[in-house]
């Protein structure tokens, strides 16, 4: 069973308290205490914002450092930019730290993983660190700043060393989820007024047919242009392979349908659903080459405002297939068997 406590103590003297989507740490500021040093790096999904409480903090975004105190307001730090922070000696210091978008639930996990690694921070290892880099949607800034090395550096590390486990359910959104069954995806949608629907955009196969069966509420199928409103009353909607489609619930209506494929055995499939939902940062964060490795290796194809099967295609293959894994990015789940 994980402990999850809410309050660590970070360094000597500094304190970590996590809060709903809010980080606070607490600068004793005694003399003989560490200072509070993140060293440079940058996010690729999220915008951080740091608000100094009390006392005084050091704050670089880019080239420019500057001293924040409560009367300087918040330090935005958007995604992309290197940043570090830092403490001064001897002098105490509380401020917070939080994301945009809020519910970056990803930079909590950081933060709690971190904290975890066997050694602690300073003799816990470089693969381990990259590993919770990995998940937690951070990269070091080298002496020589190039992205898309500093990404590499923690895919190639961190990705070849991964625990993979294999939850029967994950959640997509809200608190609605997706079951994996053998040969079979159940999806649940809680449909409570203030959910967001779950929308999945446009887009087709080229090598499996879909069956999508509705046994609880009504989903909305567009399939080839042609909308169709599935109930349990309706029975099954075939999706040919090669046909654009998209599917959409309606806004505070409760539902749950199945998805399967022809051929039933296509375990691309589940594999394709397991690496979606556990994309770094989730599915809504997570950058262009991360996505389009998921939809190489998941049979998955978008439809562009004109649709063109070759470009689509191309588009997926070139970024998906070839560029992703240049720049080290790597798929959590490469097969379906379950390690013990």
């Amino acid at each position: 069973m994980s402990e999850y406590s809410d309050d660590f103590e970070y360094l000597k003297g500094v304190t970590l308290i996590l809060e709903p989507q809010l980080r606070k740490v607490i600068v004793r500021g005694n003399l003989d205490d560490d200072i509070f040093q993140v060293p440079l790096h940058w996010h690729e999904d999220h915008d951080e914002i740091i608000t100094v409480l009390e006392g005084k903090l050091k704050v670089t975004v880019g080239k420019e450092t500057k001293i924040y105190t409560p009367e300087s307001g918040d330090a935005f730090v958007p995604r992309g930019a290197p940043h570090a922070l830092e403490s001064l000696k001897g002098v105490p210091c509380v401020i917070t730290e939080r994301t945009n978008p809020t519910d970056f639930d990803t930079k909590e996990l950081f933060f709690r993983n971190i904290l975890a690694i066997p050694g602690g921070l300073s003799s816990g290892g470089l693969v381990p660190m990259m590993q919770v880099f990995y998940h937690g949607d951070g990269y070091p800034v080298f002496p020589v700043h190039v992205v898309w090395l500093e990404k590499a550096a923690i895919h190639y590390t961190a990705a070849g060393n991964m625990m993979v486990d294999y939850p029967d359910t994950v959640r997509v959104q809200n608190d609605d989820t997706m079951t994996f069954e053998p040969q079979l995806r159940i999806i649940k949608i809680r449909g409570l007024p203030d959910d967001k629907i779950l929308k999945v955009p446009i887009h087709w196969h080229e090598n499996h047919d879909e069956i999508i069966t509705v046994l609880e509420g009504k989903l909305k199928v567009i399939l080839s242009g042609e909308i169709i409103i599935c109930t349990p009353e309706s029975g099954e909607a075939l999706v040919p392979r090669g046909a654009p489609h998209s599917l959409e619930s309606f806004k505070g209506v409760p539902c749950v349908f199945t998805e399967r494929t022809n051929p039933k055995d296509f375990d691309t499939k589940e594999l394709f659903f397991r690496n979606f939902f556990a994309l770094p940062g989730g599915p809504d964060s997570a950058g262009l080459l991360s996505i389009m490795q998921v939809f190489y290796h998941g049979d998955m194809y978008p439809v562009f405002p004109i649709h063109l099967g070759w470009l689509e295609k191309a588009f997926v293959i070139i970024f998906g297939g070839y560029i992703a894994p240049l720049v080290g990015y790597q798929l959590k789940y490469k097969n379906l068997k379950k390690v013990s």
